[in-house]
């Protein structure tokens, strides 16, 4: 299997102390390979999933976020991902 890397936009606004339950929350629902991180209101999970395909790793990682009740606002897809099409 392959890491795909890619970061899901939450469609969420930072809490304080609640931002911390959140990742919690999250990881308990099967996000412990992201990194959440809250910059300027808004919350996001750095992802490193590995999966047999990009579109795999996506979709398990948004399934995993629905089931913990969180809404998505976007995924996206890191620049060194997208470079290693063109290498591969």
């Amino acid at each position: 299997m392959t890491e795909y890397e890619f970061t899901v936009i939450l469609a969420l606004r930072e809490a304080g102390d609640e931002t911390t339950n959140l990742a919690e929350r999250l990881c308990e629902y099967g996000c412990d390979d992201a990194v959440c991180v809250s910059r300027g209101g808004q919350i996001s999970l750095a992802f490193g999933r590995e999966s047999e395909s990009l579109e795999a790793a996506i979709r398990s990682a948004l399934d995993d976020i629905a089931a913990a009740g969180v809404p998505v606002s976007e995924v996206v897809l890191n620049e060194d991902e997208i470079r290693s099409w063109r290498s591969a």
